[in-house]
């Protein structure tokens, strides 16, 4: 498959990788973690802003986990890049 993947679920193995980290975090592998808490609590405004900006700005792959982060690194409510 040649098409590029913007964005990709959390596997099992990652969870316990993650298990501390926040939304906008990389994860070994260079992808930005994005928790599925978080994407409720941005709005769909800011969820979209923050993915024009992680995908199309930083070239980033996106892994979606779930969970969600009182603390987002890098984020708010009214995000800005």
């Amino acid at each position: 498959m040649t098409d590029p993947v913007f964005v990709r679920e959390l596997t099992s193995r990652e969870k316990p990788q993650a298990a501390n980290a926040k939304t906008g975090d990389t994860l070994p592998d260079g992808t930005v973690l994005l928790l599925t808490g978080d994407m409720d609590r941005m709005g769909l405004r800011a969820l979209r802003d923050w993915i024009q900006h992680t995908v199309v700005e930083e070239s980033a792959v996106i892994t979606v986990g779930g969970g969600s982060s009182t603390a987002l690194h890098g984020i708010d409510e009214e995000y800005t890049p």
